[in-house]
C-alpha cells in the first residue's frame, strides 16, 4: 500500500483528467505518506511530503486528511526539532503568510522566530525580529504584553553582548513606554513583569551606591552613614514602587 502511494506521486504529479483534479488524489497521496512517517518518526521523510503538499496545493483542505495549512506548520515545526533553523523560519514565515491564519497565532508565532534565533545564538537576526514586534504599532495598541515581552529580551541580548549602556538607554526608553500604557492594564498584564525587570536594572546603578556606603566603628559616623544608606534605600524603593 505504502509502495503505490509512493508510485503514485511518482507517476501523476498532476492530474489526469477532470475526476483525478476534482477528488486532488495527488494532493491526498501526499498528505498520507506526510502522515505516516510523521506516525513513524521518520520527521525528515515527513517534513519533505508535508512541505510537498503545502507547495503543489495551498487550499487543500480534505477531511480525513492533513491539511496544507498544518502541512506547512508541522513541516517549519519538524524542522525546528531537526535543528534546520533557517528552514523552519522560512516554514514559520509562509504559514504566518496564510490569510487563514489568525492575528493571534501570528504574533505568537513571530515571538517564536525571535526566541529560536535567540536560543541558538542568531543574536543580530534575534534582535531584529525582536525590534520588528516592539516597532509594530498596530501591536503596541493591541498587543502590549507581547510588546514589552519583546523589548525585554532586545535589551538582555544588549546585556549579554556587554553592552551595559545601550541595554540601559534601551530600558530607559521602554520604560517610559510603558508608562504611557500603565494606567490602562490590568493587575495581572505581563507587562508590568517586564516593566520591573527593566526598572530593577536601571536601578542597579543606585543599589550599587548604596550598598558601597560602609559602616564605621565610630558610633557618630556610624549614625551618618545609617542615616544615608536608610535616605538611600528609601529613595530607591520610591523609585522602583
Amino acid at each position: 500500500h505504502l509502495e503505490l502511494q509512493h508510485e503514485f506521486v511518482d507517476t501523476f504529479p498532476d492530474p489526469v483528467g477532470e475526476a483525478s483534479k476534482d477528488l486532488m488524489l495527488y494532493e491526498r497521496n501526499v498528505a498520507l505518506l506526510g502522515r505516516h512517517y510523521e506516525q513513524i518518526a521518520d520527521y525528515p521523510r515527513a517534513v519533505d511530503f508535508f512541505q510537498m503538499l503545502a507547495d503543489k496545493n495551498a487550499d487543500f483542505n480534505k477531511e480525513g486528511f492533513t491539511s496544507s495549512k498544518d502541512a506547512l506548520y508541522n513541516a517549519a515545526l519538524y524542522n525546528e526539532a531537526l535543528g534546520k533553523i533557517d528552514a523552519a523560519v522560512g516554514g514559520f514565515r509562509s504559514y504566518i503568510g496564510r490569510d487563514d491564519v489568525e492575528p493571534a497565532e501570528k504574533l505568537s508565532i513571530r515571538m517564536r522566530i525571535a526566541n529560536l534565533y535567540r536560543t541558538n545564538a542568531m543574536t543580530d537576526k534575534a534582535k531584529a525580529a525582536y525590534k520588528s514586534i516592539f516597532s509594530d504599532k498596530d501591536l503596541v495598541s493591541g498587543a502590549f504584553d507581547k510588546v514589552m515581552e519583546a523589548r525585554a529580551q532586545y535589551g538582555r541580548l544588549l546585556r549579554a553582548e556587554g553592552e551595559i549602556k545601550d541595554m540601559r538607554s534601551f530600558f530607559k526608553e521602554s520604560f517610559k513606554t510603558f508608562s504611557k500604557k500603565k494606567s490602562a492594564l490590568d493587575g495581572e498584564s505581563r507587562a508590568r513583569f517586564f516593566a520591573a525587570e527593566m526598572q530593577f536594572d536601571l536601578l542597579d546603578p543606585r543599589f550599587s551606591s548604596y550598598d558601597a556606603v560602609k559602616m564605621p566603628t565610630n558610633t557618630k559616623r556610624a549614625k551618618k552613614a545609617l542615616d544615608k544608606k536608610t535616605k538611600g534605600l528609601a529613595e530607591m524603593e520610591k523609585a522602583y514602587i
